[in-house]
């Protein structure tokens, strides 16, 4: 949302900065799974769910 709260969805993807940002957010998923893991000796779900 822009700040007249319109869409700006498709305007950031045609920008090229869509695919940036998700590939980013993947990286820092993988990351912050790999330290839970490794802190904790259990994935994320397990530890919500309660394995």
């Amino acid at each position: 949302m822009d700040g007249d709260y319109n869409d700006n969805t498709e305007k950031i993807k045609g920008s090229d900065r869509w695919g940036g940002a998700a590939e980013k957010t993947e990286e820092e998923v993988k990351s912050l799974e790999d330290y839970f893991k490794e802190q904790y000796s259990m994935t994320i779900k397990e530890a919500v769910l309660g394995k």
